[in-house]
């Protein structure tokens, strides 16, 4: 059945006022009472009183978490150190000195080579020295003395512009004595018409330490050669100084 037109208006006319009454008896404060709605009530009044028993656990778990935070702030504010015995903190502080100690004596004994400095290249070695630069030059190991392998490296180096970088530093002690070793990327550069002006070699250093009353100081060399690349000519071996240098430690008479 078709409903005629004004019917349907009319109906629609009088549902869109009854949802306005409601909405107005909603939302007027004035009729609050009258459609039973009150304020939510605070959550402070829906509290209950705590029973003894209730009470009693909440007091032992408050005492609980206190302890659990002085302990941890106890363990958080004292060092590993405090648990020690004098003996073995002065052990572990010594150790890490003389670990430190080496590890200078290693990047001054790089330092010297760049700066060209052969005083301080021979104060990294103790007064007489090992040297095993057997993979690089194919010479038997030798013992010579601190001078005359500072002599031998500047009659190698003088001339050439140099950067020695030491990394992977791994070192043992054992009392006044220690074995390090430690890898490096050493690199040569001399402009000239012959070819490259770069010569770059790769390896590192197995060397062995004394403590002296200087401090500690490179006793055993080892040159643990693996690969170059470049121009190895940068180095002159026919300059009469690199020839005696050489003899003076390699084939002393």
């Amino acid at each position: 059945m078709v409903l005629p037109v004004v019917c349907l208006q009319g109906a629609r006319r009088r549902r869109n006022s009854w949802s306005r009454a409601w909405s107005r008896r909603l939302f007027d404060h004035r009729s609050m009472r009258q459609l039973n709605v009150s304020r939510v009530t605070p959550r402070r009044e829906l509290r209950v009183p705590l029973t003894g028993t209730v009470t009693s656990h909440i007091a032992v778990r408050a005492d609980s978490v206190s302890q659990h935070r002085a302990t941890s702030k106890e363990k958080n504010m004292d060092p590993v150190a405090t648990r020690m015995s004098d003996s073995e903190l002065r052990a572990v502080i010594g150790e890490i000195l003389d670990r430190q100690a080496i590890s200078d004596v290693m990047l001054r004994f790089g330092r010297s080579l760049d700066l060209h400095d052969w005083e301080m290249y021979a104060a990294a070695l103790t007064d007489t020295v090992d040297i095993d630069f057997f993979d690089l030059t194919g010479l038997p190991k030798v013992t010579t003395t601190s001078a005359a392998w500072a002599r031998f490296a500047a009659a190698c180096l003088d001339r050439l512009t140099v950067m020695h970088q030491y990394s992977n530093f791994q070192i043992q002690l054992d009392g006044d004595q220690a074995h390090g070793i430690f890898y490096h990327v050493s690199r040569h550069r001399f402009p000239n018409k012959a070819g490259d002006d770069h010569y770059t070699q790769y390896g590192w250093y197995e060397n062995s330490f004394r403590r002296t009353p200087d401090g500690w100081r490179i006793s055993s060399l080892t040159h643990k050669f693996q690969w170059s690349d470049g121009n190895p000519t940068l180095i002159d071996q026919s300059d009469p100084e690199f020839v005696a240098a050489a003899q003076a430690v390699f084939d002393p008479r």
